[in-house]
């Protein structure tokens, strides 16, 4: 990963461009975002080393966060993710919202992907999330929902 990382720029990279990505995207994103990406990596970094942990709990204590979503909350996880397994994604967002599964509030669907669903299976993400967004999580029963890719 080390070699991967220090030796990758973005005009080497274009031989390692996931097949939904052209080369139009790949100038946009580093028009946009330039090849600096201490920005989005600490996300990545805070959940590995636990960082903000107190944070979070003094801010649960004074009513800041609360304890659990208590909406009702739709959590796409993905088969195929190198980063978070389904059954982890799923462990968590029961914890995580008022009733977990049983609950009514939640709804969990696994889909064949990697971790980027959005850009993967963009067209099954839309329709759920609209479905979602117009019958809440009643719509969904736990589901794998095949990718087109």
């Amino acid at each position: 990963m080390e070699i991967f990382l220090t030796t990758n720029s973005p005009s080497s990279s274009s031989t390692l461009l996931a097949s939904y990505i052209t080369e139009d995207d790949k100038a946009h994103h580093h028009a946009v975002f330039g090849s600096d990406y201490r920005t989005p990596c600490p996300w990545y970094l805070r959940g590995i080393n636990s960082l903000g942990v107190e944070e979070e709990k003094a801010s649960i204590k004074k009513g800041d966060i609360l304890k659990k979503i208590e909406k009702e909350t739709l959590m796409i996880a993905t088969v195929n993710d190198a980063v978070c397994s389904p059954d982890r994604a799923r462990i968590g967002m029961q914890a995580g919202v008022e009733g977990g599964l049983t609950g009514g509030k939640l709804a969990f669907v696994a889909v064949e992907s990697g971790h980027w669903v959005m850009l993967e299976c963009a067209d099954q993400t839309n329709r759920m999330l609209e479905e979602f967004f117009e019958k809440g999580v009643k719509v969904f029963d736990k589901q794998v929902i095949k990718s087109s890719l």
